[in-house]
């Protein structure tokens, strides 16, 4: 299945089976054909989620022993597990900035599950928590190129996607998806949830 692909269309990631049910992370493009990205967890399933617009950074998860999905990068092929300052493990990565120097993705136990921005200049920032009380998981979906804006949205471990509300981080200040359209003069009845926004464009 394919989950991601890049800015040129000239690859796509996403996830493939080998015999006796193992699941990997692959990359395919049509110079350098299928390549498995392998996993750094003998046994452990990967798979890639998203790449930056040349395809050279992919964003996915590493299981761990225990089963649990690891939020990990692969640049040029060699990957890397994102962790918090203290090593806490977290949950898998979602995307990555076109030009490949930002990573967002879920958390986990070892952060609240709050999601996360990650460079590997800045290092690892945890996204806000919900200003909704019960919504209490965090899915960023899509970052600027110049990482000072995530879309995301707050829902409930599970569906349904009814449950969510979708908002944008821009440097800091959380704004929902309504208050936004408002700013820009599109007006919105009071029935219409922006529940689940999925991208953004590079420029945010």
């Amino acid at each position: 299945s394919c989950w991601g692909v890049s800015g040129d269309g000239s690859t796509m990631v996403g996830l493939g089976w080998h015999s006796g049910c193992a699941a990997r992370a692959y990359r395919f493009s049509t110079a350098g054909g299928l390549v498995d990205m392998g996993t750094t967890v003998p046994g452990s399933p990967t798979r890639a989620n998203a790449c930056s617009a040349d395809g050279t950074v992919i964003a996915g998860w590493q299981d761990s022993q225990a089963g649990a999905r690891q939020g990990v990068v692969w640049t040029n092929g060699v990957q890397r597990i994102i962790t918090t300052p203290s090593g806490g493990t977290l949950g898998e990565a979602g995307g990555v900035s076109a030009n490949g120097t930002w990573v967002i993705g879920q958390g986990s136990s070892s952060n609240n599950f709050l999601g996360w921005r990650w460079s590997q200049a800045t290092g690892y920032l945890a996204l806000p928590a919900s200003p909704i009380p019960n919504l209490t998981r965090t899915f960023p979906t899509g970052i600027s190129e110049d990482g000072s804006r995530v879309v995301l949205f707050y829902r409930t471990q599970f569906p349904p996607s009814t449950a969510g509300e979708g908002y944008m981080w821009i440097n800091g200040t959380l704004t929902s998806l309504e208050v936004l359209a408002a700013q820009s003069g599109i007006t919105l009845t009071h029935d219409i949830r922006m529940a689940l926004p999925l991208g953004m464009s590079r420029e945010g």
